[in-house]
């Protein structure tokens, strides 16, 4: 097992003034660090993997689904295929910046909701995005690791066993679950059953 801190402790888009602290967070002896990819480009992420190499530590993503108008679980056609783009530039940029993992919650938009659960469309469309976007993280040496979230956040994979079911959906070896100790703890009744449940698929925890 690997240790890391995730940089959204300091800020959203890590920038030269936020070396000293993870000059700090080797220092202290940690393995890596969880790079929040919400903005810049693979330029970007190129000079920060540079620097991140030069102290020794590892590095894997997180992004986000940025709203409703680039959802890849839409049933939109265009709407997918800006969502679907969105997925790639965070892949891109997971690339320059020489990552292990594309992680969070890369499926549907925070803070949007129905009214319903999943429907089958949305399952359907979203594991099609997935199945292409780990194809090609596979090919780059990475995996993807989806965050679940409290179903105060999304209405699309909430719990340990919607996303052991999801990931069966995909099927793909790339294709992983990030376990959120934050978000079971709101959802599960026994964290450590839950964990049990997704374990086999799981590529990154957060512990919160």
């Amino acid at each position: 097992m690997k240790l890391g801190i995730n940089l959204l402790c300091l800020t959203d888009f890590v920038t030269e003034e936020h070396l000293p602290a993870i000059r700090r967070i080797k220092a202290a002896g940690y393995d890596g660090v969880e790079v929040p990819v919400l903005a810049g480009d693979p330029d970007h992420y190129d000079w920060l993997g540079r620097e991140l190499d030069a102290l020794g530590l590892e590095r894997c993503t997180t992004s986000v689904v940025p709203g409703p108008d680039a959802s890849p679980i839409s049933d939109n056609p265009e709407i997918r295929a800006r969502g679907s783009a969105h997925l790639e530039w965070a892949l891109d940029c997971a690339i320059a910046l020489g990552a292990e993992s594309v992680g969070g919650p890369i499926h549907a938009p925070l803070g949007h909701f129905t009214g319903t659960g999943p429907t089958q469309s949305e399952l359907s469309f979203g594991a099609e995005a997935h199945r292409s976007l780990a194809e090609r993280a596979q090919a780059n040496g990475m995996y993807l690791s989806l965050e679940h979230l409290n179903r105060f956040e999304t209405y699309f994979l909430n719990t340990t066993e919607q996303c052991r079911d999801y990931a069966r959906r995909v099927d793909h070896p790339a294709l992983r679950i990030m376990y959120d100790t934050f978000h079971a703890n709101i959802e599960e009744r026994d964290l450590v059953a839950a964990y049990d449940v997704v374990a086999p698929h799981v590529g990154v925890v957060h512990v919160s």
